[in-house]
């Protein structure tokens, strides 16, 4: 990633024009290096994206004497903070469900049980409807990006969700009593990450 000088002095003057040419030279090679790390288009695009919004706020940008170093280790650090704070979530996820299976007196086997019944209720889905649930719950996707790999409008994506859910809850109510339905339905909410 070659910046030139005319970027760089564009960049010490604040000039809209230099970020923009900037954005254009550096984009694609820090986007593959947030990728390296992060594994997921999105997370990357949104991890440059923040890189170069805080070099466009920063006010001593003419004190950083490599930028193109500068910028890849801000992208290095930004990719391992996420990762962090993405291990942090699942560990804070994972205690929960631990926690509220202790106080329902759920064991290990009956937890299993119940997330192995929501994988083969999306499992048992519709084509069309599994593969926005899979790309929902997941990889995560927002129903915008959905919409767009699949190319359906995103009202059609939120009734595909929608129906899904309906057909996942009512299989859920079928089997098992009331507070057996109540724990089911909490643990559905953890494990299409809706809590």
């Amino acid at each position: 990633m070659k910046i030139s000088d005319s970027i760089i002095e564009g960049i010490g003057r604040r000039d809209e024009k230099a970020y923009a040419g900037l954005f254009d030279v550096c984009y694609a090679s820090l986007h593959e290096l947030a990728y390296t790390y992060v594994l997921d288009y999105t997370a990357a695009d949104d991890i440059v994206q923040e890189v170069l919004i805080s070099l466009f706020e920063r006010t001593d940008v003419r004190n950083i004497s490599n930028l193109s170093s500068y910028l890849r280790t801000s992208v290095r650090n930004r990719s391992l903070n996420f990762l962090r704070d993405l291990s942090l979530e699942f560990e804070n996820r994972e205690l929960y469900v631990k926690e509220f299976c202790q106080r329902e007196e759920l064991d290990e086997d009956e937890m299993a049980s119940i997330c192995n019944m929501l994988k083969n209720e999306v499992e048992n889905l519709p084509k069309s409807c599994r593969e926005i649930c899979r790309l929902r719950f997941y990889d995560g996707m927002k129903i915008r990006e959905i919409a767009r790999q699949l190319n359906l409008s995103e009202g059609t994506v939120k009734t595909q969700l929608h129906r899904a859910l309906q057909s996942i809850k009512g299989a859920m109510k079928e089997d098992g009593g009331a507070r057996l339905s109540l724990t089911k339905c909490i643990i559905f909410l953890i494990f299409f990450h809706i809590l």
